[in-house]
């Protein structure tokens, strides 16, 4: 059966939650779904390849849908006021009121009484996501992660070829409340001694002050990720809080090692079999990456499984499989 699925968006820039969009959206459009996508702001996916039809959102009409699914919580106030026969889903990512918790307390609780009001069926990317909507009263739930694309990340040819040093990428950045805000990677960067390794960086944000880097990618082109991580020994992720953070699992598919200092979004993330991994905790961090940076042996079984774990894991197949049973099954009755 042929559904008619649009996914109704805030803005199509670069970030992870809008690729795992792009993803569902081409592999429903791939099993004969007709798919659209629209975003508020008027923009268009141009970052990745697209097999689905794109609408400026005046061009929508809500009766046109078997299914609708809105993708921030930007638009779960649009997706619930339409008038329509479609069933309605929300594709949770974060939990986006954290955004806002210090700068702006007012609209983050306004956000957290939106998961209360809006009676929109949850699809949740991790495990703690799932737990959260059902304590803001969501009796259905679904657990949906994503998967990767391993024709687009895989060991590759590096960038710049390695030297005497170990080799850090630190990727993200230290702006807003959920992210390095702290500076934790930097801090074991320190620690280690920065005369000792070599440092990369990767992020959507262009470095900040202050912090001296080899080499600096804000916004690499996709293809070129792979040979960015695949020319890296280590991968240092810090973050507050994160849905369930790509960069990690990215980095495994191309032979890197990985270290994590997260508070959330850790599904998938294993200590000592495919990552070190602890809280988003300083000290934690820096004897983490010390231990990588002069264990070699330590390093290269992490990456070998880490190879061996997202391909066992991360098949995209078995999650829209998933999420094509979610939509049938609502249709159906």
């Amino acid at each position: 059966m042929a559904l008619r699925i649009l996914y109704y968006c805030l803005a199509s820039d670069v970030f992870g939650g809008v690729r795992v969009i792009n993803n569902q959206c081409n592999l429903l459009a791939d099993r004969g779904h007709r798919v659209g996508y629209t975003a508020l702001n008027a923009s268009k996916i141009e970052w990745l390849p697209c097999r689905f039809e794109q609408y400026h959102p005046h061009e929508i009409n809500p009766r046109d849908w078997d299914i609708i699914v809105c993708t921030e919580i930007n638009t779960w106030a649009y997706v619930h006021k339409m008038i329509t026969p479609a069933k309605k889903f929300s594709l949770v990512q974060a939990l986006e009121w954290r955004f806002f918790e210090q700068s702006n307390p007012r609209w983050s609780n306004q956000v957290r009484q939106y998961y209360y009001w809006y009676d929109l069926e949850p699809i949740c990317i991790a495990k703690y996501l799932v737990k959260e909507m059902q304590k803001f009263g969501h009796k259905k739930v679904h657990l949906v992660s994503w998967g990767l694309d391993f024709d687009l990340f895989h060991p590759a040819e590096p960038i710049q070829p390695k030297g005497d040093k170990v080799r850090i990428l630190i990727e993200g950045h230290n702006l807003g409340e959920v992210k390095d805000r702290d500076n934790l990677a930097w801090q074991s960067i320190d620690y280690v001694g920065r005369d000792n390794v070599e440092v990369w960086g990767l992020s959507s944000q262009p470095p900040a002050e202050g912090f001296q880097y080899d080499e600096f990618y804000q916004l690499p082109p996709q293809d070129k990720l792979r040979n960015i991580y695949s020319a890296c020994d280590i991968l240092i992720k810090a973050s507050r809080f994160e849905g369930k953070p790509a960069p990690p699992f990215e980095a495994m598919a191309c032979g890197c090692a990985v270290v994590a200092a997260l508070n959330q979004g850790i599904d998938d993330l294993v200590y000592g079999k495919n990552c070190l991994l602890s809280q988003y905790n300083g000290l934690k961090l820096n004897r983490n990456v010390k231990k990588l940076v002069e264990d070699s042996s330590l390093r290269g079984e992490l990456i070998a499984n880490g190879l061996e774990y997202v391909k066992e894991h991360f098949q995209w197949k078995s999650k829209i499989d998933a999420l094509e049973q979610i939509f049938l099954q609502a249709i159906s009755g």
